[in-house]
């Protein structure tokens, strides 16, 4: 039941009374971000993918059953619905639609069209309408199946739902289009081809998986078609040939595909085509379609890094030998002016834990050294998206440590890099507590509740009396430690215990 909100009779007594009349606002022969009907945006809701489903409604009786699928244990956070028609006049398609979904009234706000389509037994239009149906608890978990009824054109094409859809272990990019947008090879433009849409996102430093999303009607079967996407950095553009054909039912599809978006690309676009791709040609004519509705799902750039804590908690985790040396690990060559011999003869498990200082540049130098080596694991680990390789890692180091001549290796400077990869440290860390299994049983991590609210450090995990500078521990006018400052057999993985 179609019904206009804003007929000749309001606008004459708005007029009348020096108010503004407002437009419904349409898109005709595109898509475009969602809007309401003043041409404000539409909040779309955050989630990890996209759902669609479609009902063909061409010479179909109603009611007739919509099905979509929605896996077990995710959460269903916006849901739309969209539908289509053919009439006899523009003036056919008012600014509001009311439908049935389910055995609930649904008011659908007109959003593409009316635009002409073709000429045939008269001239023919198209229109396209939406509404949010979220509040009304159609879809959930499992086997949803819609009663649709009361959709009344001159010819009904299809409906379709866009569901946006939470499954807790991801947070991608969600972007949606809609509108009225037809084509046919042989019509002239505008009619001939639809208008590409774009989607802009975020660069990552990996490949990722985007999902597409189509709603598209008037497609008959055995009628050729071709869906192309164009990505940034990619040369050759992906074709999909023939993937509509009323696959949804009588004139309608629901399709979604994935495609491959590869490190740094920033955008991809889609578009539906009216072509005969193949070679030969079928002979057939090239698909007529009312493209509805688009959407993308992209999985969102997220780094992590785990704390120097977690990465103490976690030794089977580890993706270097705890006891290599912070000489072999950051590659170096123990004995190198300027270079502490003794910081490079570290096991790496010593280097996390910190260690004796007697001056401002050697408390420093533990301090970088204890972040440093938790980024190291963290980029060496494939089990954790940290934003530095391992040789970023190790370059920053060295010329925080004036091993570099670009650094002056003060303890300003050192101190900054150490707060830098502390920072990274801190993103978030997918590995999880174990057993604490280290070089030298004494050793007990300096650190509290990082790991987890089930699993946290407890009071004994601090590193003990002997892990620091005790009350002789003075250093002298030449700013080093006196003959009593060593550290003992303890202070290294001894010939007792191998590390795992």
């Amino acid at each position: 039941m179609r019904k206009p909100t804003k007929s000749p009779l309001f606008a004459a007594g708005a007029l009348a009374l020096g108010l503004p009349v407002l437009a419904i606002v349409s898109r005709h022969e595109t898509l475009g971000p969602l809007q309401d009907e003043n041409g404000a945006p539409v909040a779309i809701a955050s989630g990890s993918d996209i759902l669609v489903a479609g009902l063909g409604l061409g010479n179909v009786t109603l009611p007739q059953n919509m099905t979509l699928e929605v896996p077990s244990g995710v959460t269903v956070k916006q849901v739309f619905a969209y539908w289509s028609g053919e009439d006899k006049s523009e003036a056919a398609f008012t600014d509001y639609d009311t439908i049935s979904l389910g055995g609930k009234s649904v008011t659908g706000l007109r959003v593409g069209g009316s635009d002409f389509f073709f000429n045939f037994e008269g001239m023919n239009y198209t229109a396209t309408y939406r509404a949010d149906v979220t509040s009304l608890g159609l879809v959930g978990p499992g086997t949803n199946e819609i009663a649709v009824n009361g959709v009344d054109f001159h010819f009904n094409l299809g409906i379709g739902l866009v569901a946006i859809i939470q499954d807790g272990s991801k947070k991608s990019a969600i972007g949606l289009r809609d509108g009225n947008d037809n084509a046919y090879a042989l019509f002239p433009a505008p009619r001939q081809a639809v208008v590409p849409q774009r989607f802009d996102f975020t660069a990552a430093d990996q490949a990722r998986t985007a999902s597409l999303h189509y709603l598209v009607a008037s497609v008959g079967q055995g009628r050729p078609n071709v869906i192309e996407v164009t990505i940034d950095g990619v040369a050759t553009p992906v074709r999909l040939i023939d993937p509509l054909g009323s696959t949804s039912g009588s004139h309608m599809d629901a399709f979604s595909h994935d495609v491959s978006v590869p490190a740094g690309a920033t955008w991809l676009e889609m578009r539906v085509i009216s072509e005969d791709a193949h070679v030969p040609t079928t002979g057939n004519k090239p698909a007529s379609l009312t493209w509805m509705a688009a959407g993308m799902s992209l999985p969102e750039v997220s780094f992590e890094g785990c704390t120097p804590c977690k990465w103490k908690h976690n030794t089977r985790c580890w993706p270097i030998n705890p006891c290599t040396t912070v000489g072999r690990a950051f590659g170096l060559t123990c004995g190198t002016p300027a270079w502490d011999t003794r910081l490079c003869h570290r096991s790496l498990w010593e280097a996390l834990c910190g260690g004796r200082a007697c001056s401002r540049l050697q408390a420093a130098s533990n301090e970088l050294m204890i972040q440093a080596t938790a980024a190291l694991l963290n980029a060496a680990s494939d089990k954790i998206n940290y934003p530095l390789t391992v040789r970023e890692v190790q370059l920053l180091t060295l010329r925080a440590l004036n091993l570099d001549p670009r650094n002056s290796g003060t303890p300003a400077a050192i101190l900054a890099v150490a707060a830098r990869f502390e920072a990274m440290n801190s993103l978030g860390c997918p590995v999880c507590c174990q057993p604490r299994e280290h070089c030298g049983s004494w050793h007990k991590p300096s650190c509290h509740r990082e790991c987890g609210p089930k699993k946290d450090c407890d009071s004994r995990d601090r590193c003990d009396s002997r892990d620091r500078c005790d009350s002789r521990d003075r250093c002298d006018s030449r700013d080093r430690c006196d003959s009593r400052d060593r550290r003992d057999s303890r202070d290294r993985c001894d010939s007792h215990r191998s590390c795992r």
